[in-house]
């Protein structure tokens, strides 16, 4: 099939390019139209890469702002204006929602053209995951969220990136084809040097450090661990709220070692091996089942502090990997097994080879050839 995948921001491209390897390993052609501004650093981007057609797009300068969201709503109109242009030769469309207008246009395309089949993959839920507290519960957000729920049935399945975003949306979902698709790293060679320090505790933040970061809680998590024993808090990311993180815990009393970002595989497993547990802490207004840091953190078996709802706070009650904040103490004796536990559930669930099985069964049903 030919397979368009739609994407809005560099922070959705993991998702798109686990996508995109999979899809051209069964055979398929597959490119990736996305922006050619880059969310986090707030530019354009220059460098081209395989399979992605980089379309101009508004620059907007605040995450959550009105220009933001017409930027979106532009940028929608000028893929899908692309895909129309190219309606000959297209299969299929898999659209990583938000934004929310690409549902829209998604439903647009269907009407228009019956035969294309349309896959609308939830990644994010706008407005329910925004830190915007009741507000999202009202109008225009109402509107906003309307647009991507009624816009579902046009798809021919629902991909959601957790079990969570199947319960919020129970409603809109009804008698739609929907399964999960958890995100996937490819499964590496893994030689763990576990070099954890005594009578101290290691822990590890990862990845992006924005304003859905559970600064209060960790702050509070720390204090609390430091009347017991010394705390370091390892520091591997970026973004606009890193030096107020690093502030906030050693105010609470943590050694900060922050290392900026890291995305070389050894280098970061060289960190974990270093450390306890890894944060996978955010505001309780966020709605995410299962975050890219938590793979990264299984991937490298480090168990998890979470503080999530969802799949992620019933998978550690199944299956040992982690604590869940607030429902047990952190015990006094670091428990091995919970490394052990992280690393097996990674290779069992988490590993392209599990994703790449599951996507088949999407597609292959699809695939006007079959």
């Amino acid at each position: 099939m030919n397979i368009w995948i739609t994407a809005v921001s560099e922070n959705f491209e993991i998702r798109a390019e686990t996508l995109r390897k999979a899809m051209k390993a069964m055979g398929h052609s597959v490119t990736v139209l996305t922006t050619d501004y880059l969310h986090v650093r707030k530019e354009k981007r220059t460098e081209p890469k395989e399979d992605y057609v980089f379309l101009p797009t508004r620059p907007y300068a605040r995450n959550l702002s009105l220009t933001r969201m017409r930027s979106h709503a532009e940028l929608a109109r000028t893929i899908f204006g692309y895909i129309r242009k190219e309606i000959d030769r297209t299969d299929l469309v898999w659209v990583l929602v938000p934004p929310n207008s690409y549902a829209l246009e998604a439903r647009k395309l269907k009407q228009d053209f019956p035969r294309v089949r349309i896959v609308m993959d939830l990644i994010d839920l706008w407005p329910e995951s925004l830190p915007v507290g009741n507000i999202k519960t009202v109008f225009p957000f109402t509107l906003w969220r309307d647009r991507r729920d009624s816009s579902l049935s046009a798809a021919d399945a629902v991909v959601t990136e957790c079990d969570l975003y199947q319960e919020i949306l129970k409603k809109p979902l009804a008698g739609l084809r929907a399964e999960t698709l958890y995100l996937a790293k490819e499964k590496r060679p893994f030689h763990p040097d576990l070099r954890l320090p005594e009578a101290k505790l290691s822990l590890c933040y990862l990845g992006s450090i924005n304003n859905i970061v559970d600064q209060e809680g960790i702050a509070a998590l720390i204090r609390s661990e430091a009347r017991r024993r010394p705390v370091v808090l390892h520091i591997m990311g970026d973004g606009e709220h890193r030096e107020e993180l690093a502030r906030t815990c050693r105010e609470a009393g943590a050694e900060v070692l922050d290392h900026g970002p890291v995305y070389d595989p050894e280098k970061k497993q060289d960190v974990f091996d270093r450390c306890h547990y890894g944060l996978n802490m955010m505001k309780a207004t966020v709605c995410v089942g299962l975050t890219m840091k938590s793979i990264d953190y299984l991937e490298g078996g480090l168990p998890l502090l979470n503080n999530l709802r969802g799949d992620t706070r019933e998978l550690i009650r199944q299956k040992g990997f982690g604590i869940n904040v607030g429902e047990e103490p952190l015990p006094a004796v670091y428990d091995l097994r919970m490394r052990e536990s992280a690393r097996r559930f990674f290779e069992e669930r988490l590993s392209q080879e599990v994703f790449e099985a599951q996507l088949r069964g999407i597609l292959v049903p699809m695939d006007h050839g079959a």
